[in-house]
């Protein structure tokens, strides 16, 4: 299962560049999405030969999207440690990106958010970088703007670079 993090209603944000990640890698996939009341969220579900393929996208804020997803792990019965969450990273450029297996979640409340509510720490995660404003007090309303044009270029090869390693990720989790 793959997890875009961030806002269904501020799409377009920095903080919800994992739910772009998964829009990418659904119409890569030429899946689409439906909404799910039992899952919180927006879920699209293909197959790539034996491999079954969940995309989530949480309806609830991030700092709760973790009942989004432990509902959806517990209805399509899949493995926390097979849960891929997609997120924004203030600590790398905008455009790098970074594969982490388990872990803390480094002070991003959504990805606190699905450890606590699936009570593991052991979930795969792609971190996108998004940069850092110039100055410390102005991170919420940094998180919240958009890419500008210039950084949009970059991201989209950026996006692009994430689905291929998500879906060898997805591979190995099925190997």
């Amino acid at each position: 299962m793959v997890v875009g993090l961030g806002n269904l209603s501020l799409p377009d944000t920095r903080h919800s560049v994992g739910m772009l990640v998964v829009d990418s890698l659904a119409k890569y996939l030429g899946t689409s999405w439906h909404f799910s009341r039992q899952s919180l969220g927006y879920v699209a579900v293909t197959k790539v030969g034996h491999l079954e393929i969940i995309l989530l996208k949480p309806s609830v804020a991030m700092n709760l999207n973790g009942r989004s997803i432990s509902k959806a792990v517990t209805m399509y019965k899949v493995n926390p440690s097979d849960v891929i969450l997609v997120h924004d990273d203030l600590d790398r450029l905008v455009g790098k990106y970074s594969l982490k297996h388990g872990g803390s979640a480094g002070g991003h409340n959504g990805v606190r958010s699905a450890i606590a509510s699936l009570h593991s720490d052991s979930l795969r995660r792609v971190r996108v970088g998004i940069g850092r404003p110039s100055k410390r007090d102005n991170v919420t309303e940094y998180v919240l703007s958009n890419f500008d044009p210039s950084e949009m270029l970059v991201m989209e090869r950026t996006i692009e670079q994430c689905c291929n390693i998500l879906m060898k990720e997805l591979k190995l989790l099925r190997s």
